[in-house]
């Protein structure tokens, strides 16, 4: 009996004891949270003040710029319009207020939605805030002022020319936003090409006229001098009307360009060509008697740009290079009498003649492309592939030794 009461006793005083714990406990979580509740309270209250103390005009202004930077589409932009005109006999006081204070955080989004809405009286309350304006700022009113007021050409030039690219590149956005491109922009355009902001080169390109006057070209020359391995540069040149200038200019590049240089300048090669006086032109540096790497180039060139007519059919007096490089003219117009000029190339790897042993090493690897077979495939092996084509197959060759 007595044992039964000390253990009911025990139980008793152990529910007690846990009892007290578990208490004790849920006095501390809640210290806890009511401590963690002040605390967010305690960091609230600066932005409370703030809302406060704001006017409640400019109070709506700051909510319709916080949602506006929130539109990710289109259509998300146009309902905030819609329901900002709603509300524009609040929103644009505050916005000409905000405008008056360029040194204001809200600044750059209320230039935005100025031109927007738009309201009335911002063209002047920008313009005045123009001059102490800087960065964000600055570009945010000179963006709103070309939507609301295009700038003058004059203008847009000068700020092509300026030495900030945030500057440099707002003009841009206003150059592509124009119907028509200023045609005496042109030159500036083609300076911001020196960028080393690649934003600016990518805008730059981009409302680029696509045709160039012939003015232009020594401009583009040196710009293709400077960045050789820039081939939207290279490109450039294929926007210029064709001209004899031009074309000396051109091939006075390809004098010292190897392969990959040349197939940069492909766009502008084949540009030139369309015209037939520039293919005799490249024909007659090809059969002439100019530097044998001047004339291999010449050939390269008018393989790029698919000419067919004008191969001459006896080849044996060139050097080796150039009749490598007169097979591969065939081979790209289809003739199989270029499969077997340069099956002759390829048949020559132990001849004395050290340049033609080299070309021999060219024509083979050629022709195992071509025959899609491996690089070190024997004469014998490219000579069997060639009894069974009626055709020289349609390819891309691989570049050419320059």
């Amino acid at each position: 009996m007595r044992t039964a009461t000390t253990r009911l006793r025990a139980a008793r005083y152990a529910r007690e004891r846990w009892t007290r714990r578990a208490g004790f406990g849920i006095a501390l979580l809640a210290m806890a949270t009511a401590g963690v509740t002040l605390l967010r309270e305690t960091q609230r209250q600066p932005k409370a003040a703030l809302a406060t103390n704001e006017p409640s005009a400019i109070r709506q202004l700051r909510a319709v710029l916080d949602r506006r930077r929130t539109c990710l589409v289109p259509g998300q932009h146009r309902m905030l319009l819609e329901h900002a005109r709603l509300h524009i006999a609040t929103l644009g006081p505050a916005t000409l207020t905000v405008l008056g204070q360029p040194a204001n955080a809200l600044f750059p989004g209320a230039a935005a939605l100025a031109a927007d809405l738009p309201v009335e009286g911002s063209i002047d309350a920008l313009q005045n805030a123009l001059p102490q304006t800087k960065g964000a700022a600055r570009v945010a009113a000179l963006l709103a002022i070309d939507t609301l007021e295009p700038w003058p050409a004059s203008e847009l030039e000068a700020m092509l020319d300026n030495d900030e690219p945030q500057i440099v590149e707002a003009a841009l956005k206003m150059v592509l936003a124009r119907a028509a491109l200023p045609l005496e922009l042109t030159g500036s355009l083609l300076s911001t090409l020196r960028s080393e902001e690649r934003k600016v080169r990518q805008l730059a390109f981009a409302a680029m006229p696509l045709e160039l006057a012939e003015e232009h070209v020594p401009t583009l020359l040196a710009l293709v001098d400077d960045f050789p391995d820039d081939a939207a540069i290279a490109a450039l040149l294929g926007r210029v009307p064709p001209s004899e200038q031009g074309l000396a200019a051109l091939l006075d590049r390809i004098d010292i360009a190897d392969a990959a240089g040349i197939d940069r300048l492909a766009p502008a090669l084949k540009r030139y060509a369309e015209s037939p006086k520039i293919r005799t032109a490249l024909w007659e540096v090809a059969l002439g008697t100019d530097s044998v790497p001047r004339r291999a180039r010449a050939l390269y060139c008018l393989e790029l740009v698919g000419a067919r007519d004008g191969i001459p059919t006896q080849t044996a007096a060139f050097a080796p290079i150039l009749q490598y490089h007169l097979a591969r003219l065939r081979i790209a117009a289809g003739d199989v009498a270029g499969l077997d000029e340069m099956l002759v190339l390829a048949s020559a790897d132990e001849d004395p003649d050290e340049e033609l042993r080299e070309t021999s090493g060219h024509a083979r690897l050629l022709l195992s492309k071509v025959a899609r077979l491996a690089p070190h495939a024997t004469f014998e092996e490219l000579q069997a592939w060639r009894t069974g084509v009626a055709a020289a197959p349609r390819t891309t060759l691989p570049i050419p030794p320059l």
